[in-house]
């Protein structure tokens, strides 16, 4: 052993003193507290005044004593006066015993030294005890020099492994053996009394041959120094997916992810309630998992079903159920991984060069050394001398004659051990050769053995490789593919290398995928010449990657690097491919023997090919026709066969005949399935760096011939900033206008890298060029389509933008997608826009300059509507935006949208800018009366509108007629179903025609919007849908619509607005704005597929569960005035804060078999003045609520959430004054306001949440400057939440709360009460037969009080009796005065009862006389 024993005695290990005599030994194990024999402070057992001490440089030091005990033979000791220097306390590890384990016991023996000096002996591990009986488990034999007769004093000494960690403490001699109590037998206790955490792992400190710590040093050591520079400890950017399949294979993690998927499912299962959770629980496969996290397929297959459920008490909550959803894929992923990777001992990982195979490998390989056994060698390792079991066993010093068996059976001693022996780079050192015999080999001996593993990395094979052959069948293939984020990669790696340079260029390159390339690059960027760095020419950045690598290889051939070899040796084989192989790979012969011309007389290992082949820079491979090379990188031996093409002696007619000789030929290729896709790359990449006068580009093989998808699929590679580029953007859109086929947009979210790199804004040219009825039918026709094909969404979500034209590019085509006729379709894409530019909130101001002119009202309403959205969340965008909008659409004096909804969206985001920031004045600038631009009317031909053939004669144009002027457009849309006049346009003090308005919109379709019989032909085919189902509507219906909202804005400009219709509050508007027309948009983009609100409310508070009333019998329970539902005032949140309800409803439901229960309170929040609280305590005490007759908010449609309370749309519905009312003795006024939301277009049902959401009053939002959030969510100033709508599915309470705090400073400054009317019922059975009790209440709160429950919840009291009516002669005369004082003398039941009979008999004798 190489341990020092100065580095222990009179240090952390000292002589113990007891009583009297220097009793034994004992050591820190921290800077205060001692482990030792408990038999060494005998004496104190015996005497508890007896003192105890340790022997630190000569001085006692007083010690309490913690802990004593005799089996296990154990004292734990406290310095009192001394702190032991942290490098001196020694670790401690508990450690399984193993047999031989070198060991080192540090002491004070009495025999030499008189139990003051100390002494160091060896020993090894012997055999472990059964029991702790004698005081220890464990027995070592002696190996020291010392020969000591008597090794007292060693009591209490600690016994240390090779890597200085503490196993134990030495308690007895037993003749030629000594004893000693294991660390693992003391672990809870000493952690106990010490708080000190100790290592467990202490496989990691086996440094047998086949233990964890020959691997571990072998990883850190060995590979580490074989890899050099393959492993980039600079700078690591995560591949989670292939990192974790790796580790899963070694059988790595899984445990840790149990663990954390059970976490998740109880953290999932805590935020269930009522009758969810009374489900849930009675499923026992779930009920056993939420216990011991035991994954089955039980539990799989039972979580599957939880969230598919569809019935309605049951179903979960969408966001909860996209929660299970996410921890059913983890569980199903899991299972699948422990079934799959326990069977699998072989996987191949496989990828370009320089892809970061070795890195990862290596990277997992460190991680997962801490806990198992793992062997990575290089394949350079490895030659034909000996065979790759004798490598791996040279390597690691293994000695065995079998030592896979012997590592085999070493991991065998422990259930589910497993070693994986990693081989890197196959193709290196021996080569495919060597390995196409010996793989086979070692799998096979391999495969023998259960807890062995074996992975193996090797570069990209072609198909033709006959290795493939070999890794097929058992082995599990994986695939790495460089850097997942390239955009984040380059971040990174920029930063590592202090490269301070805008990152935007640099991201179009796909080579920067690939680590090693992005490393050379990063590495020889100050080297660069500043054009190549700006312009990343990609051509210079490959001659810079061959020149940094000509350094390595020059080497290796013993060249001089002024000679650059490298260079000429690989343009040399780009030459020969384009020239002579058409493209293809040359035989490797020919490669071979080139090399010895440009490098003679050098043996293998210098060859200048094979350093090439080393160096990655080539390839080869064997297939049955022979042995061939290639370029690794393909896209470098692209461009190397480009430059040499384009260096050529030879004008650019040559050149072009070349392309088209190489295009027939893959043509011709392709038909016959033959290997085509070398050319195809090569005239792509040629394409994309050849600037031949711009004539050449107007050739018809060009614009519209053979060679167009391929020069349209280079533009991607295309650098258009260099100022050599001949392929002008008019090129680009002639060619487009001769192929329309490529201005598709199903096209464009497939090819999205194509059309990112400058061919997306020619589609943009194109399409802003057509007419809108154009327009329409050579694109929106396609965008409907994407519906119908049921395609969209999975076409947009399969797209994840990270760079910055990725990016405009999908929003440019997501904008041109609201064209869209289909209703749902264009909802759905205008919350994507919204997403998208919150996410990237700086390309707002580009897609508005980019679409203000477009002439589709529909394109420019969704994108208003989704900018509104941004700049709820965004205020920072708020001015550029709103002086953008003031500039393109109110810039001169009475200058509006003519478009009733551009309009709406256009003034929305004003108003919201100036409302965020007052000094953004477009608002106030852009204000109503506008200028009328045309007169509609007045320019109106008198025709007959709605004559059958007005719109054409196809079945599409009669369907607008239909609709027009007697379908569900014209009677519930323009309103002909109750009116013949508007109820809201007024001239002379009379309503506007609605057949008038009809004409105008038939006029607006056929003479402005360019309706023809194409789009007529179109619309016959479009399925008809109710007003219900609405997912689907015409482009013929899409005009009905712009029309409409064209005549309303020329209304607005020309007419009085009546608003607040059919209320007390009618009136003329002062101004005329859009959203006073009654049919304007109630969309609001702000809304989300996620309930943020049940989000934070599973933050703020815990689930409510209430107790089971079904343990009482049902009828007694409903009939039981003591048993009431539970009333919840307040709620204290997780950080101790309360909460008060201004207005709630809470429901319990509860079932057992075909016992069902509900009930249900309404707390109705109202404000009073607190000098009145003694008359309204009074009056409430006795006042039956039941029946809801208080005034209530129930929710208005007429304002956003976000508006609240400070939009005109909010504000132009009246005072606040308006909403006082007089009870209970004075004034009151509701604590809240509702707001209704009905419009979720683009949102699926599951996702509608929250169609109420409630507010504090308007005054206290004012005092306070809240503002409306995220919907449910009220925030202050600072963003911090002081109300929420406290909604969770199953749990009882769905209650608008406010911060006490806040409510106690409201009420306080305008000296007020808050009263809630409560009321209620039980119910018991199923409607329409419940049995129902009635329940009433009320309760208020005064600042700092508790609540007052004013009128405990009780039964309706029942209605006082009636005053019985006599009855008189004079309105009976037909009856007796007899018979009539009889009646007055019955009960009212009775007489009820006579009565029907006597009508009764009257109906028969009427029937008979009739016969």
């Amino acid at each position: 052993m190489n341990l020092n024993i100065d580095n222990y005695g009179d240090k952390g290990v000292v002589p113990v003193f007891c009583g009297s005599y220097v009793s034994g030994t004992a050591f820190f194990v921290t800077p205060t507290h001692l482990l030792t024999a408990g038999h060494v402070i005998a004496e104190y057992i015996l005497d508890k005044e007896a003192m105890v001490a340790v022997v630190v440089e000569e001085e006692y030091k007083v010690c309490r004593v913690l802990v004593h005990q005799s089996e296990p033979d154990v004292a734990i000791l406290e310095c009192v006066d001394y702190i032991c220097p942290n490098e001196y306390v020694l670790p401690l590890l508990a450690s399984k015993f193993k047999e031989s384990i070198d060991l080192l016991i540090v002491g004070y023996p009495r025999e030499l030294g008189n139990g003051v000096d100390y002494f160091g002996v060896t020993v090894k591990n012997s055999r472990e005890k059964a029991d702790l009986k004698g005081g220890f488990d464990r027995m070592v034999v002696r190996t020291d020099s010392f020969g000591f007769n008597s090794y007292e004093g060693f009591s209490g000494s600690p016994v240390i492994n090779d890597f200085g960690m503490v196993v134990g403490i030495e308690t007895d001699q037993l003749y030629s053996s000594l004893g000693y109590l294991s660390i693992a037998a003391i672990k809870e206790l000493v952690e106990k009394e010490t708080e000190i955490r100790i290592e467990e792992n202490d496989d990691l400190y086996d440094n047998t041959p086949y233990g964890l710590r020959r691997s571990y040093n072998h990883i850190r050591e060995h590979t580490a120094d074989m890899l050099k520079t393959r492993y980039n400890d600079k700078v690591h950017v995560e591949n989670e997916e292939v990192e974790k399949t790796i580790q899963r294979f070694c059988g790595y993690g899984f445990e840790e992810e149990r663990l954390d998927i059970h976490d998740e499912y109880k953290s999932w299962h805590d935020k269930m309630a009522g009758v969810r959770l009374s489900y849930i629980d009675s499923i026992t496969q779930l009920v056993n998992y939420l216990q011991d996290g035991i994954i089955t397929d039980g539990v799989k297959g039972e979580m599957e079903k939880l969230f598919n459920l569809r019935d309605s008490e049951r179903k979960l909550h969408a966001d909860h159920r996209k929660e299970l959803q996410a921890i059913y894929n983890k569980i199903y992923t899991w299972l699948h991984n422990k079934t799959l990777y326990e069977e699998r001992q072989f996987m191949h990982v496989s990828g370009t060069a320089g892809c970061g195979k070795s890195h990862l490998l290596y990277r997992v390989a460190l991680e997962i050394s801490n806990c198992q056994q793992i062997y990575m060698l290089l394949g350079s390792e490895f030659s034909s001398l000996e065979g790759p079991e004798n490598t791996i066993a040279r390597v690691m010093g293994w000695k065995s004659s079998d030592p896979l068996k012997e590592l085999n059976d070493e991991l065998a001693h422990e259930e589910g051990k497993t070693a994986t022996i990693i081989i890197d780079a196959l193709n290196e050192g021996a080569g495919t050769h060597f390995w196409m015999e010996q793989l086979p080999i070692l799998k096979n001996k391999i495969s023998r053995f259960s807890h062995l593993k074996m992975i193996v990395s090797l570069r990209m094979l072609s198909k033709e490789d006959q290795l493939n052959d070999i890794l097929r069948d058992d082995w599990h293939s994986l695939r790495v593919e460089g850097f997942k984020n390239r955009k984040k990669a380059i971040g990174d790696y920029f930063e590592a290398y202090e490269i301070m340079t805008n990152e935007a260029p640099y991201t179009k390159i796909a080579e920067f995928t690939n680590p090693l390339f992005l490393r050379m690059f990063c590495e020889t960027y100050y080297s660069q010449t500043r054009e190549v760095r700006e312009k990343v020419l990609r051509l210079p950045i490959y001659n810079r990657y061959l020149e940094k690598r000509n350094y390595e290889i020059s080497d290796g051939v013993d060249e001089d690097v002024k000679q650059h070899v490298t260079t000429k040796y690989i343009l040399w084989v780009a030459e020969r491919s384009l020239e002579q192989w058409q493209c293809e790979d040359m035989p490797r012969q020919q490669a071979y023997k080139r090399s010895r011309v440009m490098c003679p007389f050098r043996t293998w290992s210098k060859n200048l090919l094979k350093n090439c082949l080393d160096a990655n820079l080539l390839r080869e491979y064997t297939t049955s026709e022979g042995d061939f090379v290639d370029f690794e990188f393909d896209s470098m031996g692209d461009y190397l066969k480009a430059e040499r093409l384009l260096n050529r002696k030879c004008d650019d007619g040559d050149r072009f005949r070349t392309l088209e000789r190489l295009y027939d030929q893959m043509d011709a290729a392709y038909h016959v399935r033959l290997n085509w896709q070398k050319k195809y790359n090569f005239i792509r990449t040629f394409l994309s760096v050849w600037n031949p006068p711009a004539v050449f580009w107007e050739k018809r093989e060009f614009i519209k011939g053979k060679l167009t998808s391929l020069l349209l699929s280079s533009m991607s590679m295309r650098n258009l900033r260099d100022d050599k580029n001949t392929l002008t953007s008019d090129i680009i859109a002639d060619i487009l206008w001769q192929n329309p086929d490529y201005i598709d947009p199903e096209l464009i979210l497939k090819n999205m890298e194509l059309y990112s790199q400058g061919l997306m804004g020619e589609v943009h040219e194109q399409l802003m060029s057509m007419k809108m009825s154009e327009r329409d039918l050579k694109w929106t026709t396609k965008v409907n389509g994407l519906f119908d094909g049921g395609i969209y969404m999975d076409l947009i979500k399969a797209i994840k933008p990270t760079l910055d034209h990725e990016v405009k590019t999908l929003l440019t085509v997501e904008i041109w997608m609201l064209s869209a006729s289909y209703p749902y379709l264009r909802a759905y894409v205008m919350r994507e826009v919204k997403n998208l530019l919150t996410e990237n909130p700086c390309q707002t101001e580009y897609v508005i300059k980019k679409f203000h002119a477009v002439d589709d009202p529909y394109i420019l309403w969704g994108l208003y509507a989704a900018v509104y959205g941004v700049i709820v969340d965004k205020a920072d965008f708020s001015r550029g935006v709103a002086e953008q909008i003031l500039s393109y659409h109110y810039g001169e004096a009475g200058k509006a949208p003519q478009n009733l909804m551009v309009r709406h969206w256009t003034l929305k985001i004003l108003e919201l800018a100036n409302h965020q920031d007052s000094t953004i004045d477009a608002w106030n600038k852009a204000q109503p009366p506008y200028n009328v631009t045309e007169d509609i009317f007045a320019e109106m031909p008198e025709d007959d509108y709605e004559a059958d053939g007005y719109f054409g004669e196809t079945y599409g144009g009669t369907q607008i007629t239909r609709s027009l002027f007697h379908w569900d457009f014209s009677r519930y849309i323009i309103g002909t179903n109750s009116n013949n006049v508007s109820r809201i346009f007024f001239r002379d003090g009379k309503g506007v025609s609605l057949r008038k308005i009809e004409y105008a919109i038939a006029y607006l379709i056929k003479h402005k919007f360019g309706w023809n019989d194409e789009l007529g032909k179109y619309d016959s085919d479009v399925p008809y849908q109710t007003r219900a189902e609405n997912s689907v509507e015409r482009i013929g219906k899409k005009y009905q619509w712009i029309g409409m909202y064209r005549v309303y804005a020329y209304l607005c400009d020309t007419c009085q607005v009546k608003i607040n219709l059919w209320s007390a509050r009618e009136r003329f508007a002062e101004k005329n704005y859009p959203w006073y027309a009654r049919k304007h948009d109630y969309y609001d983009p702000t809304l989300t597929n996620k309930d943020l609100t049940l989000e934070k409310s599973h933050q703020l508070f815990d689930v409510l569960r209430p107790a089971s009333t079904l343990k009482h019998i049902a009828k007694e329970w409903l009939q039981d005035e003591r048993q009431m539902p539970p009333l919840y005032f307040s709620l204290k949140d997780h950080y101790g804060r309360e909460w008060i309800v201004l207005q709630a409803y809470s429901t319990i439901k509860e079932e057992k078999g075909d016992d069902k229960r509900e009930q249900f309170v309404l707390y109705n929040g109202a404000f009073a003045n607190k000098n009145n609280f003694e008359k309204l305590r009074s009056w409430a005490s006795n006042a039956n609520f039941y029946g809801r007759w208080m005034p209530e908010h129930s929710g208005s449609i007429d304002y956003r959430w976000n508006e609240y309370p400070w939009a005109d749309s909010y504000l132009q519905l009246g005072d606040e004054d308006d909403e006082i009312f007089d009870e209970g003795g004075g004034e009151m006024k509701l604590a809240y306001e509702a707001q209704l939301q009905e419009d979720y277009k683009g949102i699926d049902d599951d996702h509608r949440f929250m169609s109420t959401a409630y507010m504090p009053c308007r005054d206290m939002m004012e005092m306070f400057g809240w503002h409306t959030a995220e919907r449910g969510i009220i925030r202050d100033a600072h963003g911090k939440i002081v109300a929420i709508n406290r909604n969770i599915p199953g749990d009882p309470l769905h209650a608008l709360l406010v911060l006490r705090s806040k409510l106690d400073e409201y009420m306080e400054a305008k000296g007020l009460v808050l009263f809630w009317s409560l009321v209620g019922e039980k119910q018991y059975g199923n409607h329409p037969h419940a049995l129902i009790a009635r329940l009433t209440g009320a309760a208020a709160y005064r600042t700092g009080e508790e609540i007052d429950e004013i009128q405990p919840l009780r039964n309706e009291p029942p209605a006082p009796p009636r005053e019985r009516v006599k009855l008189e002669k004079k309105d009976f005369p037909s009856i007796s005065e007899e018979l009539l004082d009889q009646m007055n003398e019955m009960d009212e039941n009775e007489l009820m009862k006579m009565m029907s009979e006597g009508v009764s008999k009257k109906r028969k004798k009427d029937n008979k006389d009739t016969e």
